[in-house]
């Protein structure tokens, strides 16, 4: 008797800053990722940081390496994180050094939105308390993912409104 294959042969892991309860990061990159990729045989993971900080605490390396411990699956690891006020902040300029660094040592991509996930997508800073409507009404849209966007999604440097996102998403999946 035949053993039934499993197709799915990778997975990606993405450290999103926001918490699982209040999953907005999640809900704008899930929408560009199924809009932009063939995911067919990929599985995407999130691991929720509730905060930035938390980018290498103990339950988050925990996490990783439950993930990475499935030998039979290619597993990446992507952090997508805000610059914040890099610019302006030396303490924000300060930890995404510290996590550049550590995505660096741990072979992680980086994924970063200048400054924040909001403001690259949907053109303007939002306050926390308002971050879930906002994803949620990104998420429902019909519209909103246009050559407008994706242009802006595929930046080397960093920019106010800008990503590297499709650079590093384009190195793990197959575009439609």
């Amino acid at each position: 008797m035949m053993k039934k294959m499993n197709k799915l042969n990778k997975a990606i892991v993405i450290c999103v800053e926001c918490s699982q309860q209040y999953p907005s990061d999640s809900l704008y990159i899930d929408k560009i990722l199924k809009h932009i990729y063939l995911l067919n045989e990929t599985k995407i993971n999130y691991i929720y940081l509730a905060g930035k900080g938390n980018y290498n605490s103990n339950k988050t390396i925990k996490k990783i390496n439950k993930h990475l411990s499935n030998k039979k699956i290619i597993t990446k690891i992507i952090y997508c994180l805000d610059t914040d006020n890099f610019k302006t902040s030396p303490e924000d300029a300060k930890l995404n050094k510290e996590i550049e660094l550590f995505c660096i040592s741990n072979n992680y991509e980086l994924v970063w939105f200048c400054r924040d996930i909001e403001e690259v997508l949907i053109n303007k800073r939002v306050s926390d308390s308002q971050k879930p409507k906002e994803a949620q009404k990104f998420q429902k849209a019909n519209n909103n993912i246009n050559s407008e966007l994706i242009s802006k999604l595929k930046h080397e440097n960093i920019n106010i409104k800008k990503s590297n996102f499709l650079n590093k998403f384009d190195k793990e999946l197959i575009r439609k």
